[in-house]
């Protein structure tokens, strides 16, 4: 065990000394149904093939490797730290830090919490929400044994403030005595996108091509700036995605494996304005995958 610990502090310590990516969309679940029988700590390594949020995403795909550190204390109240580094071709580099806190409760079949979160993104990052400093998230959620269902509701902080609201609908199998867990689930997603209007302005790959800002300018373009870039009705709060997924984790005494494959159907695409060159966001239905390895200390 002790050779095991050393190696996933050293890789751990590498990684965030050099790295950085994404460990999960900001509506993540996964610490949702956490049950605190007694404190703990865990170490983790997450592979995403693509940052995807309500099924908008950057035209270059972004591989992300995330090492996290995490205290769940048995009250109920947790911290996690995480550090990403993009796997893209030459522009591997540390793209997002993330500090989470929150409480989280389970009893009785009810469980709800409430986490806030910070980040900070590469400057050079093309994330979709990379313009966004900071959010925070309540849930709400009853275990019907047939089913779970499950609301959540947040903020986003950045140049300007978002909304959203989710509902999820999943089922919990079990299996080899517990320790294969499969959860299929629907969910549901709507928000407003005040944050987008930063992202095609800033962060966006095509954008930046085609108005020569930033490190996505080709050679030879010529920086404009008076270039204006509106995404109407951004502040309008609509329905956003459908996301399928289905989580499948085994369990050890200390070690947990999981993957996570999902399909996002996007909707209600976005107007944007370049110029007053008028064009409507072209959406795609996508497909990508979390693999994730933990170690409970």
């Amino acid at each position: 065990m002790k050779n095991i610990l050393f190696f996933l502090t050293i890789v751990c310590y590498h990684l965030f000394s050099v790295a950085q990516a994404q460990d999960e969309n900001l509506n993540d679940s996964s610490i949702n149904r956490n049950v605190f029988k007694q404190s703990f700590g865990r170490l983790s390594l997450n592979y995403s093939s693509d940052w995807i949020y309500a099924g908008r995403k950057d035209p270059i795909t972004l591989p992300y490797l995330t090492v996290a550190a995490a205290y769940f204390h048995q009250s109920g109240l947790f911290v996690r730290g995480s550090a990403s580094l993009l796997l893209k071709g030459t522009d591997k580099r540390v793209d997002q830090l993330k500090l989470t806190g929150g409480y989280a409760y389970y009893k009785n079949n009810l469980f709800w919490g409430v986490y806030g979160s910070l980040f900070s993104f590469n400057d050079s990052s093309y994330a979709v929400l990379s313009e966004i400093n900071a959010s925070a998230y309540g849930y709400f959620g009853y275990d019907f044994r047939l089913f779970e269902l499950m609301a959540d509701a947040g903020t986003m902080f950045g140049a300007a403030t978002d909304f959203t609201a989710g509902l999820d609908l999943s089922k919990t199998i079990y299996a080899s005595g517990g320790r294969l867990k499969m959860m299929p689930s629907v969910y549901l997603l709507g928000g407003s996108q005040q944050y987008y209007n930063s992202y095609y302005q800033i962060r966006n790959t095509e954008t930046k091509k085609r108005i020569g800002r930033g490190n996505g300018g080709s050679a030879g373009t010529v920086v404009t700036s008076d270039t204006t870039v509106v995404v109407e009705n951004s502040s309008k709060f609509r329905l956003l995605s459908y996301e399928f997924s289905l989580p499948v984790q085994y369990t050890t005494s200390r070690l947990r494996f999981g993957i996570t494959p999902a399909f996002v159907i996007p909707v209600n695409p976005s107007i944007i304005t370049i110029d007053q060159v008028t064009t409507k966001e072209d959406l795609e239905n996508s497909f990508y995958f979390n693999i994730n390895l933990a170690y409970r200390l």
